[in-house]
């Protein structure tokens, strides 16, 4: 539960992707994955620590017992460990990898394949779309936005404890832009809509 990406995922949901998941065991020195190849799995740290690297990148992170720098794969940026996860942009997006990651130590992790990962994060994405619709279409400030921007909308929201929808204004600015609306003159609040449910 304390992975970010699954964090917004109901029990039921979560409970899927844990079902798909299967054990991978690297040792020290391995290459988990290297930056620019295509991606096929996504990563949960059950145990271990690993050093990431981009390459044209100087180190980010302090310095520790960990190289700093890999003469073939760049600067550190981050060091990963049990509950970090990994490898989802490039599922999410076909895109290739983005860092290089390798086992500072012996590791066990958890990982679901390409196909498995999309189909579970498209179908997530879906039942909260569904779910978010109908207060979408109640609010007025939202109302004059086509279906697509409404979806962008819906998938920049978020739940707090009482379970009432609220808009993150940086998240819907960022989810606007790439629906290549603006924002700018649209004054978005957490009590926006909130009284119109």
């Amino acid at each position: 539960k304390k992975v970010s990406l699954l964090e917004t995922m109901d029990d039921y949901e979560r409970s899927q992707i844990a079902d798909a998941l299967k054990v991978e065991i690297y040792s020290k020195g391995d290459t988990i994955m290297k930056q620019d190849d295509p991606g096929d799995n996504f990563y949960i740290i059950d145990d271990g620590t690993a050093d990431v690297y981009v390459k044209g990148i100087d180190a980010l992170t302090p310095e520790d017992d960990g190289a700093q720098t890999h003469d073939q794969y760049g600067g550190r940026v981050q060091v990963c460990g049990p509950g970090d996860s990994f490898g989802e942009l490039a599922l999410m997006y076909t895109a290739p990898r983005a860092a290089t990651i390798i086992a500072r130590t012996n590791m066990v992790l958890w990982g679901v394949d390409r196909q498995t990962f999309r189909t579970m994060i498209m179908s997530t994405t879906i039942t909260k779309r569904n779910k978010q619709s109908d207060w979408i279409q109640k609010c007025p400030l939202l109302q004059s936005l086509m279906q697509t921007e409404r979806e962008t909308v819906i998938d920049a929201m978020e739940e707090e404890d009482d379970l009432v929808p609220f808009i993150n204004r940086e998240h819907f600015e960022e989810a606007m832009s790439h629906a290549r609306r603006s924002v700018s003159d649209v004054e978005i609040g957490r009590a926006s809509c909130r009284e119109r449910v």
